[in-house]
């Protein structure tokens, strides 16, 4: 018996770490802000394009902490324009697994909440 409760907890020890790691990797954002994201991303269109809006703001909270994106939020309204790699590419990797390809750039990467 004692040998099954040492692999126990040494599997408890070898698993909590990666439990909360993975946990930290996706961060919930309020839900009004989510909502707010993916109604200014899709503008009145539905379909594909609220999807893909659905697909990026899920990447992005899989990718940043809420206090990350709202840095983001801030750089992007100040610039106009996307400069975080991370970020262009949960943009694009959305934008390519739909099969819409009218979407505009400008109006997709919108983070104005």
């Amino acid at each position: 018996m004692r040998p099954l409760y040492i692999s126990f907890i040494s599997l408890v020890v070898i698993i909590a770490p990666m439990t909360t790691a993975i946990a930290q990797q996706r961060t919930t954002y309020p839900r009004d802000v989510v909502e707010q994201y993916i109604s200014s991303c899709s503008g009145r269109q539905a379909g594909q394009i609220r999807a893909v809006c659905r697909c990026i703001i899920s990447g992005i909270q899989g990718q940043y902490t809420y206090q990350q994106f709202q840095r983001l939020n801030e750089e992007i309204a100040r610039t106009g324009k996307v400069q975080d790699a991370r970020l262009n590419r949960i943009i694009q990797d959305c934008k390519s697994n739909s099969n819409t390809y009218s979407l505009r750039s400008s109006r997709v990467s919108s983070f104005k909440s």
